[in-house]
């Protein structure tokens, strides 16, 4: 096991490749996430024809997660939306809370635009306050004291718990760990590469050669290299995965085989990094064409595959491009995966993964290229 060992110290000797390794990886995420899941503060406006306690407490309950403007009976909340000026509007006309204590069926009227996630989410959380209301209503059966006691066990308990859900719901959680785990591919991909190139290096050097003709051979050379860039993706992977978790509280599985899954997706990943990085020093003539070979595929590759942004952003022929790369294949499996699917439902994405890395190392191993100088 000399190559082995001999390797991981050459790795790990490295700066850069640490830096690359976890360094970059973590901080792009620490950075992104920090900014994600900042609480979502919203401008909403009330306009209050009906001035009954309930409405008036419906307004400063909101205040504790959103900007809100009590707006005038003049003003015109529809245009104040389409402005700008406001994110959502409620309007409570004369005789809305006597309907609730008497059990009609009253609304609000609630104004906002459809085409943003924000709106959407400031919605859904008033209009769960209003349903509770509406439930409180009933269950009062006309007696307003009953009515107001229903409301402040909400506000004090309930409204706190099912704010708190709304905040940490499934697939937001699941859609973090997505994005979270498109900047471990980032630094996947720029070390695996990189690391391999210490194959080229040691045919520069003629340690290849002289490997060759000794009994160690030129196959047992190949496994300790590849058992070693093995080696070090499962180190990366463990490192990543316990310092994100603890740093920004991010979630790979709900479940300790949910994580291990999720792990087995990025190693799957990281084999097919390997084996184009040795592809990509079995073309190359120098180390510098070989980064430079690694870099011209790794970009685009990483763009498409939507590990810098969403892929619902870019143009559909680009979509369509990125249908067949891995990093497409290795996102769309974590995501199955994190969503407690299991490994074996995403079995086309992973064995695409791993059939593109037996390719690419048949193609290094077994095609002949000019001598490297």
């Amino acid at each position: 096991m000399t190559v082995f060992w001999y390797n991981l110290r050459r790795i790990f000797g490295r700066p850069v490749n640490l830096v690359f390794m976890v360094l970059v990886p973590v901080l792009l995420n620490v950075f992104i996430i920090s900014i994600v899941t900042e609480d979502a503060s919203y401008r909403i406006g009330v306009q209050d024809f009906d001035k009954s306690s309930f409405t008036r407490e419906f307004a400063e309950q909101i205040k504790e997660v959103s900007d809100v403007t009590i707006l005038k009976e003049t003003d015109d909340p529809k245009q104040l939306v389409l402005d700008d000026k406001l994110d959502i509007a409620v309007g409570f006309e004369k005789g809305y809370t006597e309907g609730l204590i008497n059990g009609k069926d009253v609304k609000a009227k609630t104004y906002a635009l459809n085409d943003t996630n924000q709106t959407d989410s400031g919605e859904m959380f008033l209009m769960s306050l209003l349903e509770a209301a509406r439930q409180v209503g009933i269950a009062s059966k006309g007696q307003e004291e009953a009515f107001y006691d229903g409301m402040d066990a909400y506000y004090k308990k309930d409204y706190k718990v099912e704010y708190a859900k709304f905040a940490t719901s499934i697939d937001e959680k699941v859609d973090l760990a997505v994005q979270s785990l498109g900047y471990v591919a980032f630094g996947i991909a720029f070390l695996m590469m990189y690391a391999t190139t210490l194959v080229l290096e040691d045919k520069i050097h003629g340690v290849y050669n002289r490997t060759c003709v000794t009994p160690l051979g030129m196959t047992n050379y190949y496994v300790q290299n590849l058992l070693s860039f093995f080696c070090v993706a499962v180190i990366q992977i463990v490192l990543l995965f316990a310092i994100l978790t603890r740093w920004t509280g991010l979630s790979y599985g709900e479940t300790a085989s949910d994580v291990v899954q999720t792990a087995l997706v990025c190693l799957s990943f990281s084999l097919t990094c390997i084996a184009f990085g040795l592809l990509a020093s079995h073309i190359a003539k120098t180390v510098l064409m070989a980064n430079s070979l690694v870099m011209l595929v790794n970009v685009p590759v990483l763009m498409l595959g939507g590990c810098l942004w969403p892929r619902s952003i870019m143009p559909k022929f680009m979509q369509t491009m990125g249908d067949y790369v891995p990093t497409t294949w290795f996102l769309k499996a974590a995501k199955e995966v994190l969503y407690g699917k299991g490994i074996l439902s995403v079995w086309q994405y992973v064995g695409g993964m791993l059939g593109l890395a037996v390719l690419f190392i048949v193609i290094a191993f077994f095609v002949r290229t000019e001598k490297t100088r």
